[in-house]
């Protein structure tokens, strides 16, 4: 469930890569580090709950991310919930947050959208939806979705659904964020209320 032989085997992670965990959850959640205010969350296990907003998220910091920033990062994590994604981000974050949130990110929508933020403009750069589970409606079955970034400019994309295998979708390389590097990873929800499930997973090298 992990996805680890999969991607060994394309070679973003182990062997020379250099990749190490930096967010190991693959059966057990912790609360997360930050989330979006006005939305209860609530953690049980393997599941991390989270009630309806517009636009809600909730992040995972990684390893040392106060003082450690990340050039190339893999972050995966399975969820159910309208319009349900995983976001990784140049900032860390903690506790509630009231206004300027999740923002300097790559964001990978399970309804087939990838976007950038630069930290003032979302961007939709790529889109794709032939794959994706009716419009991934809360009535779906949790999917799992996978983030490769590199800070000189490549980005990847992963799908898994049911028992099925992973699947990649795109390899782009868009520029809006290619410098800094990555510090936190989050998941996307609108309007329904969200799920977040394990296992949830990143590695990562300076």
């Amino acid at each position: 469930m992990t996805g680890e032989d999969y991607f060994t085997s394309l070679g973003l992670i182990g062997g020379a890569t250099g990749m190490k965990p930096i967010l190991s959850m693959p059966t057990v959640l912790s609360a997360p580090d930050g989330y979006r205010d006005g939305t209860a969350v609530t953690t049980t296990d393997s599941v991390v709950k989270q009630t309806p907003g517009a636009d809600c998220w909730l992040n995972w910091n990684f390893l040392d991310s106060g003082s450690t920033s990340y050039s190339k990062v893999l972050c995966l994590g399975y969820g159910i919930g309208d319009y349900f994604g995983i976001t990784v981000s140049e900032n860390a974050y903690t506790g509630a947050q009231t206004a300027v949130y999740y923002l300097d990110v790559y964001s990978w929508i399970g309804d087939g959208r990838l976007f950038s933020n630069d930290g003032t403009t979302w961007v939709n750069f790529a889109t794709d939806s032939t794959y994706a589970p009716n419009n991934n409606l809360v009535t779906n079955p949790i999917i799992g979705l996978a983030i490769y970034l590199e800070t000189d400019q490549v980005q990847k994309t992963f799908i898994k659904t049911g028992s099925g295998s992973w699947v990649q979708i795109w390899s782009t390389t868009d520029s809006a964020n290619g410098s800094a590097g990555y510090k936190s990873v989050g998941y996307y929800g609108h309007l329904t209320t969200k799920r977040v499930v394990a296992p949830v997973m990143a590695w990562g090298v300076v």
